[in-house]
């Protein structure tokens, strides 16, 4: 299968909280881009939803991003077959939290 991606995925483990209205929900970031990232939650999540999350990097820096769910990965559902691995596309990242990443990503290269 072609690549479509313009950006090259970063395979990563970092933690990652989202938050919701109630309560917030623990995960992990799997691959990443300056576009969007590649996440596991603790709990299943809706698709086409808005969310608030805070990534925590190696740097320590949490970086805050508002993500739209976008896709899941078939095989990562859970019994009433809810996405429990997400893609999300930022939405709303700071201009600060765009070049620490941008320079984070770029010492994985």
């Amino acid at each position: 299968m072609e690549e479509k991606r313009k950006l090259p995925r970063i395979e990563v483990n970092w933690p990652v909280q989202v938050f919701l209205d109630d309560r917030i929900i623990e995960g992990t970031v799997k691959n990443i881009t300056l576009k969007g990232l590649f996440v596991c939650f603790e709990e299943p999540l809706t698709l086409k939803e808005e969310l608030r999350l805070s990534v925590f990097t190696p740097s320590e820096k949490a970086i805050d991003i508002v993500g739209k769910t976008v896709w899941s990965d078939s095989y990562a559902l859970d019994e009433e077959n809810t996405p429990v691995c997400i893609g999300l596309s930022f939405v709303k990242l700071s201009t600060e939290d765009i070049s620490s990443l941008r320079e984070i990503l770029h010492g994985y290269r």
